[in-house]
């Protein structure tokens, strides 16, 4: 983990290291420490909540100090578990996040901690304490929140774009909706907000709002009609000029590669987007003091490799597992349609 000077919405992409044209600029609350997977393959979910941020002693390498406890985070750019393949026996797992996971940093609860136990502390004021990064939420209950602001993450979306977000719109008969919103499959929450980016033929009864009527397959797509995208748009003018109509129809059937996925990942600053909580136990993830990139221990699995080839940590009840409502840690299975599902127990 490569733990940032300050916490901060992302301006540029892990993948490429491209800029970010329409950067978010959130809030991040005081006494917090950010970190981001240098290789932006981690997407902490539920059950992670509580893990240790762990970074090594420069003078004593062989000893380790908690920076901090993981608190939540905005969302990930991806999370993609299900069935592949004409026979849907194949099962994939992609998981990605260019966010920061937000951490409560110990030392500003030092004096806190001394106070308990009637002692005193005399240790450096930390400005990080007492005071956040970035503006305030610039939307609430009250405020009028402008939809035309808020944009997908760049690059998912396929195209490397930063399309605007499509409201309101109706998913599997409920809506409108008028911001942002978290996908639910079999009681599993896909910790990724979600947005429209592109029209559809379904519209809502006596309405001409978009209609995505169906389950979302999060690992498949929706053909693009052709023949409205050819007469709309125009290939020589960037992202096919202002009357480009391209229109996605669940009734054709076409090549993936002409497929595009209906919802894509909102922005920080969109309505709908904050802080993800992620309440249970985790895994242990491990930083280095000196701020380059180190050797990552995803949150999923069991993995061997820590900062400077040291530590390890333990399967967590994260994707692919889930809590079952026996309380137990299971992992998911395949239900309908190939669509994963907590079992009650394992």
């Amino acid at each position: 983990m490569k733990i940032q000077e300050k916490c901060a919405d992302p301006t540029k992409t892990t993948l490429y290291g491209l800029n970010v044209k329409y950067p978010s600029n959130t809030y991040y609350p005081p006494a917090t420490v950010c970190a981001v997977d240098a290789t932006a393959q981690s997407c902490f979910s539920t059950g992670d909540s509580g893990s240790p941020l762990m970074v090594k002693e420069e003078k004593r390498p062989q000893r380790f100090f908690i920076e901090g406890i993981l608190s939540f985070v905005k969302g990930c750019e991806q999370l993609v578990f299900g069935a592949r393949g004409t026979d849907r026996l194949k099962f994939n797992l992609q998981q990605n996040s260019e966010n920061p996971a937000a951490y409560a940093k110990l030392s500003c609860h030092l004096p806190w901690v001394a106070d308990q136990y009637g002692l005193s502390y005399d240790g450096v004021p930390d400005e990080s304490c007492s005071t956040g990064t970035g503006p305030t939420v610039p939307f609430n209950s009250t405020y009028d929140y402008d939809p035309a602001l808020c944009r997908e993450t760049k690059g998912t979306g396929l195209l490397g774009k930063e399309a605007p977000c499509i409201f309101p719109f109706y998913y599997n008969g409920r809506g409108p909706y008028d911001r942002c919103m978290l996908f639910e499959e079999d009681d599993f929450v896909y910790p990724v907000f979600r947005c429209p980016t592109h029209n559809i033929t379904t519209k809502f009864p006596g309405t001409e709002i978009n209609h995505f009527e169906d389950s979302v397959e999060l690992t498949d797509g929706i053909c693009l009609d052709r023949d409205i995208a050819e007469a709309t748009c125009d290939i020589t003018i960037p992202q096919g000029g202002p009357n480009c109509q391209k229109v996605l129809d669940p009734n054709l059937t076409c090549d993936r590669t002409f497929k595009r996925p209906p919802f894509s990942t909102c922005k920080n600053d969109c309505p709908g987007v904050r802080s993800f909580g992620i309440i249970g136990g985790g895994a242990i993830l491990f930083a280095a003091t000196s701020l380059a990139g180190q050797a990552i221990l995803p949150a999923v699995g069991i993995a061997g490799a820590g900062a400077a080839g040291a530590g390890a940590t333990r399967a967590t009840c994260s994707p692919p597992f889930c809590v079952a409502r026996s309380g137990q840690c299971c992992l998911l299975q395949a239900g309908r349609r190939g669509r994963p599902r907590c079992p009650r127990s394992c």
